[in-house]
């Protein structure tokens, strides 16, 4: 088959997908710790899987599974002024049963290691009474989520966009993870989210991308709101330094990104596909 941008897209879109194995052992996980929460703590609600794995925007190269376990409010005049002591003892609780857990870098989570490199990331919380949840925020305090609102809403749009809008979530998160992952994976979301939220159609997935990096400095530059607005901003954690770093790449991706587009249409395909490796720092499918 000739080359074209396209069917390379497609093929970076077949390998952004979870392996088998690597689907039947993180169901497998999903399933043991929906058993496994009602023998060690008192329930608000049976756990569920959430985040990306959920929402069908997770990608093999990053292969981190959310689980939410949200537990009865008796605990909560316990650690209302503490959420690292309630994570911790999650932790400690998951040790017991697994005896390979740890506490994620960021402190919001109970990371355990699934095999095939899935690692199962448990977040633990308490029901929020205006809606949503409340989640160790990484700093001993706690903050809103509520990701059946984020499912939803990019289910609606993906259905708006004739099923366009996950595939393209799941090329920029590649390319997120190209570029030594700069911007959460989250934060790349919803990035995505506020550039396709209102169009009605996602063009070709070459001229995708090359409309979202000249769009997305729009809403990198200044702190993004959650699509819930309780939520806050989602890129709390994103620091001056790494806000204008990421600017100056997508800048440079974009013009690489444009260039590509030009060769293609002058019909310099292997030309297009080096543009492409630059922006995917070669790990976009070869020329042939």
């Amino acid at each position: 088959m000739g080359y074209t941008a396209s069917t390379c897209f497609d093929e970076l879109l077949a390998g952004l997908r979870l392996t088998p194995t690597q689907k039947d052992i993180a169901a497998g996980r999903v399933a043991h710790l929906k058993t496994f929460f009602p023998t060690a703590f008192a329930m608000a609600r049976d756990v569920w899987a959430t985040g990306s794995y959920a929402r069908d925007t997770l990608i093999s190269w990053r292969r981190d599974v959310d689980v939410m376990a949200i537990v009865s409010d008796d605990y909560w005049p316990t650690y209302q002024f503490d959420s690292s002591k309630f994570l911790y003892r999650v932790r400690d609780r998951l040790n017991d049963e697994y005896r390979n857990t740890k506490v994620s870098s960021q402190e919001i989570s109970v990371r355990i290691a699934a095999g095939e490199d899935i690692e199962v990331d448990v977040v633990p919380g308490f029901e929020r009474d205006d809606g949503g949840f409340l989640i160790p925020n990484g700093s001993g305090r706690w903050m809103a989520t509520n990701p059946p609102a984020h499912f939803e809403k990019v289910r609606e749009l993906n259905v708006q966009l004739d099923s366009r809008f996950k595939p393209l979530v799941r090329i920029m998160k590649a390319w997120n993870e190209a570029n030594a992952r700069p911007i959460s994976s989250i934060h790349v979301e919803l990035l995505v989210y506020a550039i396709w939220h209102g169009e009605s159609l996602v063009p070709s997935w070459p001229e995708a991308v090359d409309k979202t990096l000249l769009l997305m400095p729009i809403w990198l530059k200044e702190p993004l709101p959650d699509i819930w607005a309780p939520g806050g901003m989602v890129d709390r954690g994103l620091s001056s330094d790494q806000r204008a770093k990421s600017l100056r790449m997508v800048d440079s991706d974009y013009d690489k990104a444009a260039e590509a587009l030009r060769l293609e249409r002058d019909r310099k395909y292997r030309e297009a596909n080096e543009a492409w490796q630059v922006v995917f720092r070669r790990k976009f499918p070869a020329y042939g």
